[in-house]
């Protein structure tokens, strides 16, 4: 006779909202009893007593349902398998992994420290919530961090966890990552410089001409590059960090593609219909490098920076961030993005720009001179004495005939 073993995975349990006057990061703060406030279980497992403290009830709540997975299944004689526990601390690594340039491995590595710190315990990914975001923030801000760069650094944070469900593809494959709260802080105010196309001749031209009087060996072997990044940078928009990471394999001559990583947003772009300039640049860059990528640049991004300033101070234009209408290399995304929305719709811009919302688009671009005198000339003429409209009609309705119509054109 075949006998089963009884089964039972119910257990006392308790969950006491607890306060603490003493500092818990990993709790959250009620800023008006100005004090720590958390969920304690108390549960009894066999001879195993657990008495954690978590943030939310609901975190308690996961926690005793695991217990009881794992009494059950132990129960059945089976191993039990938390779905989808992976530790945090190993997607970061991985995360880590996937950088190369060494700035940002160090500066990830620091804020995936100070992330996994805040918890009293270490994590699995699937139990991050916003709620522990937020505690970051607050901790963060609390330390005197200005709130810009603490969202920089939940950029960062974020984009780990975007990443989780491809690093992890079996264990994560439908992990959703919270949502990411932000710190609320001042904007700067809007750039609205753009660079127009006589001005990018003139700084390309200055990059290349003007040395200075001592100059080392390596400035001027990058003058070049420097001149073919800016204008690679006007022509289509790339951030500094993306025109730096195109590789020779990201370019298809015969189809006139270019490949680009988005390192901001962790996307992948492929530019169609390359305009000929881009692909003798591109095409030059590429005959010139020594190494797998399309700019070979060798010098210092300070050095690369100052032959841009140089350039801008020799032809009477503002540079510099902190200036006011100051030309920086972000420019020329500021102003292929406004070239871009003159000439097509907002979807359309998003494919060419990489932006991750139609709302950043539209951040990135600013109406020029150029544009408002096309828009005033589209819709009165161009000083004309019968504006545009008006030839339309009488064209229209036959009043007008080819010669006339000639005539008032000019």
């Amino acid at each position: 006779m075949l006998t089963t073993k009884r089964i039972s995975f119910s257990f006392p349990v308790s969950i006491t909202k607890v306060e603490f006057k003493n500092r818990k990061p990993h709790l959250r703060y009620d800023t008006d009893k100005k004090v720590w406030i958390g969920h304690r279980i108390d549960v009894r497992v066999g001879k195993k007593r657990y008495r954690n403290t978590f943030r939310t009830k609901g975190e308690a709540e996961r926690f005793i349902d695991d217990l009881r997975a794992r009494k059950l299944y132990r129960g059945a004689g089976l191993k039990y398998m938390a779905r989808a526990d992976v530790p945090l601390r190993e997607l970061f690594r991985k995360r880590l992994e996937q950088l190369t340039n060494p700035k940002e491995i160090v500066r990830a590595t620091r804020i995936f420290d100070l992330f996994e710190g805040s918890f009293e315990y270490p994590p699995a990914v699937t139990a991050v919530r916003s709620a522990h975001i937020q505690n970051y923030i607050n901790e963060r801000l609390a330390t005197g961090v200005k709130p810009e760069t603490v969202d920089r650094e939940i950029t960062i944070i974020s984009s780990a966890l975007r990443q989780a469900p491809v690093l992890f593809t079996d264990a994560l494959e439908e992990f959703e990552p919270p949502r990411v709260p932000r710190p609320k802080y001042k904007k700067r105010k809007k750039k609205k410089r753009v660079i127009t196309e006589s001005e990018k001749d003139l700084i390309i031209k200055a990059i290349l001409s003007d040395r200075l009087a001592r100059e080392n060996e390596i400035r001027t072997r990058n003058r070049q590059v420097t001149a073919w990044i800016f204008e690679i940078g006007w022509l289509l928009g790339f951030r500094f960090s993306e025109v730096l990471g195109l590789l020779k394999t990201d370019f298809n001559k015969k189809a006139r593609s270019l490949r680009v990583m988005r390192w901001k947003t962790d996307t992948v772009s492929t530019l169609n219909y390359l305009p000929g300039r881009v692909m003798e640049i591109v095409i030059a860059a590429s005959e010139s490098s020594k190494s797998g990528k399309i700019f070979d640049l060798t010098c210092s991004e300070h050095t690369f920076t100052d032959m841009i300033g140089r350039a801008c101070r020799a032809n009477g234009i503002t540079y510099g961030r902190a200036e006011m209408d100051g030309v920086t290399f972000h420019s020329t995304r500021h102003s292929f993005t406004s070239r871009l929305v003159q000439v097509t719709d907002i979807a359309t811009a998003g494919e060419y720009t990489g932006h991750s919302s139609s709302e950043m688009v539209d951040y990135y671009s600013h109406p020029s001179e150029e544009s408002k005198r096309l828009a005033m000339e589209r819709l009165y003429g161009n000083g004309r004495a019968t504006p545009l409209a008006e030839i339309y009609e009488k064209v229209r309705s036959g009043e007008m005939d080819l010669a006339d119509f000639i005539a008032a054109l000019k």
